[in-house]
């Protein structure tokens, strides 16, 4: 399956955002590990980087909270479950660990946020 319309573009992005965001502040490291992945784990998917990259710092300069990016992908994931395969979950998930260990170890708050992405993806489809 290739993810290539805008609605699960922004869903990703919420997601990721809600990552970056979610200890209350996005350190260079944590910009820098998105672009990362954007570039080398997301392409298969045939994202638009420069289009997320740009909506990335527009979330940041209109001040969306991490807990309404997460409740934004929620939402999509809920309604549009048979678009994400267990391989695309599995991406999502271990993009989500990556970018809150770029920092060291994880918060609480990151640990509670993966806590909620673990469930979410294992409820029953």
């Amino acid at each position: 399956m290739t993810l290539s319309s805008n609605q699960i573009e922004f869903a990703i992005l919420n997601l990721v955002y809600a990552f970056a965001l979610t200890d209350g502040s996005i350190a260079k490291k944590e910009f820098d590990e998105i672009k990362f992945l954007l570039a080398n784990k997301f392409w298969e998917y045939n994202l638009n980087q420069n289009q997320l990259e740009l909506s990335f710092r527009d979330f940041y300069d209109k001040g969306i909270s991490a807990e309404s990016a997460f409740i934004e992908f929620k939402t999509f994931y809920m309604t549009n479950r048979s678009l994400f395969t267990k391989q695309i979950e599995s991406d999502l998930y271990d993009s989500a660990c990556q970018i809150c260990e770029c920092n060291n170890k994880k918060s609480k708050s990151e640990l509670r946020l993966l806590a909620n992405l673990d469930r979410l993806f294992k409820t029953e489809k």
